[in-house]
């Protein structure tokens, strides 16, 4: 009736792994097309960063425990989301720093009056 456990470690994908890991490819390979896209840029570092993230998370979940796999696979797909996320609003937002930031800049700088310049000549 009760079968005795088998000694033997059950190596076995996991589907939450294999999903993550589908979830983290597709990131990481957006952002190396990204990348490539705009030139080079610190996206390809990105994009290589998340496949080896990826590839270590799927690759080493048969041989730890499933609820370890799990784990290191659901954190690794949160970190490349959160990442994922941070750049795709780095852009936008650095462009409106830098606008913000240039136009405080050019007001500050005292220019000539027209009396001055009139004076000068």
């Amino acid at each position: 009736m009760n079968e005795p456990p088998d000694p033997r470690p059950r190596r076995h994908f996991d589907r939450i792994v294999l999903v993550c890991g589908a979830v983290g490819l597709l990131i990481g390979l957006g952002f190396i097309v990204v990348g490539f896209v705009r030139g080079p840029s610190t996206y390809e570092l990105v994009g290589v960063a998340a496949l080896f993230l990826v590839a270590i998370s799927v690759l080493l979940a048969p041989f730890l425990a499933p609820h370890t796999g799990r784990n290191l696979a659901l954190r690794g797909a949160f970190v490349l989301l959160i990442v994922a996320a941070f750049f795709a609003a780095w852009g936008p937002v650095t462009s409106w720093l830098a606008q913000y930031w240039t136009d405080v800049i050019r007001q500050s700088i005292p220019t000539p009056s027209a009396a001055a310049q009139w004076i000068a000549h």
